[in-house]
């Protein structure tokens, strides 16, 4: 049904006249802060007053090049070329997400946010990406800024050799070098537990995963919103990484940082072959008996939990590595750091069935191996209560040898359960 008939019917029935009309559509517009077209809060009203307004309609793409009318809609086919970091917002009462994209039809580039649950169309969906867009609002025309409405859709369009690609590019982790800024596919193997930062009077978040592929492992930080995002994902997930930064750390390792610029996505529809989180572990790291082991040659075992001989915390300094089982005092005795963390760990007594040693289990490999989730009461106690089901129980460990300082033996630092 064209416009000017729905509005004539939605007046013939609601009695509201030309005026009343357009009040109500600029108060429906006002409800959803400016996030709902003309057209958009017209259907709106329309089906609160029981006027049907379902049409089948032909799609016409906007060239980005031709939208000229701030307020008007508009719909494109586009490649995706870059998604910011989610930010947070709050407007008019109402908070919720947005994602900042740009996009290119080839001619023009444009600016477009998503709000809200539309964040959610672009969150599988990896760079370079061809998407159609339909219903956008048209926010500004130079620089043109589009933006998504409570109408906006995606569909999945076919590529287009003529739109140009985004050029970042797509490395193995094995070619990650200082101070670039790239994409990547990996799994991963391990996530650490989030920490609160505090810079210019803000608070924020910090988290970190190992990332794997089949060349090399990769550490890497996820900063704010990207770091909520890992809090979602689990360990093995397949993620695309895009536009992570290379840099050193203070052990002078490289490792990627995400943050505003950058974004990972979990488990995306891709074509991949990449494989399990097992698999690239296993072929990552030897299998060897326990009395093979080396000081700091990670090695791959098979083992069964002949013993459990301790639960407990210990704390440990974030800046120099310093651990202690009591450290009183609130700070670091080696740099007076005040920047320390309280670490769970659970000593077994392994055996390969030709030797036996000591392996160490901290945070979460320590809650797997007593398979729990948290540990609200004392962790000795959920270890009495644990042993008889424990004891005798198989593992396949990925380990770095240390030795102890008191006994000189080597005891076997647990790195992954496989």
């Amino acid at each position: 049904m064209a416009q000017p008939d729905l509005e004539n019917q939605l007046i013939e029935k609601t009695k509201w006249g030309k005026g009343g009309l357009e009040q109500k559509i600029l108060e429906k517009q006002n409800q959803f802060a400016g996030l709902l077209t003309r057209e958009g809060a017209l259907a709106a009203l329309c089906a609160e007053n029981g006027l049907a307004t379902a049409q089948k309609r032909e799609i016409t793409f906007s060239p980005l090049s031709s939208i000229n009318a701030v307020g008007g809609q508009a719909t494109c086919k586009v490649r995706l070329l870059h998604v910011f970091s989610q930010k947070n917002f709050e407007s008019k009462g109402r908070k919720g997400k947005l994602a900042n994209c740009t996009i290119s039809d080839g001619i023009k580039q444009a600016n477009l946010t998503l709000w809200g649950k539309d964040v959610s169309l672009v969150a599988k969906k990896p760079r370079n990406s061809m998407i159609v867009f339909e219903d956008l609002l048209v926010k500004n025309i130079n620089p043109l800024d589009l933006s998504s409405t409570l109408l906006t859709r995606t569909i999945d369009a076919e590529d287009d050799a003529k739109i140009a690609r985004n050029a970042i590019p797509m490395l193995s982790l094995d070619k990650v070098t200082d101070q670039t800024e790239f994409d990547f596919i990996a799994r991963i193997v391990a996530v650490t537990e989030s920490n609160q930062f505090e810079k210019s009077g803000k608070t924020g978040l910090v988290k970190k995963f190992v990332a794997q592929d089949q060349t090399a492992q990769l550490r890497v930080v996820c900063w704010d919103s990207n770091a909520e995002h890992l809090e979602r994902v689990k360990v093995g997930d397949l993620v695309v990484v895009e536009s992570a930064y290379a840099k050193q750390n203070s052990d002078g390792q490289v490792e990627a940082h995400l943050g505003w610029k950058g974004r990972f996505l979990s488990n995306p529809v891709i074509e991949n072959s990449l494989p399990t989180r097992e698999e690239l572990l296993k072929q990552s790291f030897q299998l060897a008996q326990l009395k093979q082991l080396q000081r700091d040659v990670v090695a791959r075992v098979r083992v069964c939990v002949k013993s459990l001989s301790e639960a407990k915390y210990s704390v440990k300094c974030k800046e120099c590595a310093f651990r202690q089982d009591n450290l009183e005092g609130g700070e670091c005795p080696t740099c007076q750091s005040a920047n320390l963390a309280k670490l769970l760990v659970v000593k077994a007594i392994l055996d390969d069935g030709e030797s036996t040693c000591l392996g160490v289990f901290f945070s979460q490999n320590a809650l797997d191996l007593l398979e729990v989730k948290t540990a609200t009461i004392n962790p000795q106690t959920i270890l009495e209560l644990k042993k008889d089901s424990l004891v005798g129980k198989q593992l396949e460990l990925v380990v770095k040898p240390q030795v102890n300082l008191s006994t000189g033996e080597i005891e076997a630092i647990v790195q992954y359960i496989l």
